[in-house]
């Protein structure tokens, strides 16, 4: 008996540790088949869409337009800066940039800058154009005093050159000439600049200009 026991516990022990070994690799192997499981069980992202040319020319056509309304009239405003009978017509740039800006701020017109020209050019530039008028400024003065100096207007048509509307709008009274008929409105300190007096009589320009065109097209 004494001879058995050793044998019968190295057999045991060898049992035990490859009782043990196999418990393990088994874990193992379960751990990485769960691993595994989950990895292929991941849900996959959704395919990117092909659109065709046929789609993408209906979107572009379903899409609003987004361009703005045809304006009613285009006006070129230009004048006479460089004249040469009185140096105040260096400040004729002060009456056409406002006038230009109020133009645009109606909705049915359009303005931009023509630069310098005379009477007759303007003329000619008008019959060059298929659409737009031709609006254009000149300093007039009638004699020594401030109340004697006016902006000149005339607008002439598309095409033809014809002259549409003209007038002067004098700076210190404010007196506003259409054609042979003057209408008085209350007049400003002689201290203004005359910065600010050629600025508002250009405003005042864009306001006769709109309102004859509103008239000539009521539509």
């Amino acid at each position: 008996m004494r001879h058995k026991n050793p044998e019968f516990s190295r057999r045991r022990r060898v049992c035990c540790l490859l009782t043990v070994c196999a418990v393990s690799f088994l874990c193992v192997s379960q751990a990485a088949l769960a691993q595994s499981g989950r990895r292929q069980n991941k849900p996959l992202s959704p395919p990117t869409p092909v659109v065709t040319k046929d789609e993408g020319e209906a979107r572009t056509k379903a899409k609003p337009s987004a361009d703005k309304p045809a304006p009613m009239a285009t006006i070129i405003v230009g004048g006479d800066k460089f004249d040469m009978s009185t140096v105040i017509s260096g400040y004729l740039t002060e009456a056409m940039e406002s006038c230009i800006v109020e133009l645009n701020r109606s909705r049915g017109l359009e303005a931009r800058g023509g630069g310098n020209m005379t009477r007759k050019e303007a003329i000619d530039r008008a019959k060059k154009e298929t659409e737009a008028h031709v609006l254009w400024l000149s300093v007039r003065v009638d004699g020594n005093r401030q109340d004697d100096i006016a902006v000149s207007y005339s607008l002439f048509m598309p095409q033809t050159g014809k002259v549409l509307t003209f007038g002067n709008i004098y700076l210190a009274s404010r007196r506003v000439g259409r054609g042979p008929v003057g209408v008085g409105i209350p007049s400003t300190s002689g201290r203004v600049p005359l910065q600010y007096l050629m600025r508002e009589a250009g405003r005042d320009v864009a306001g006769r200009v709109m309102d004859k065109l509103q008239t000539a097209t009521p539509n």
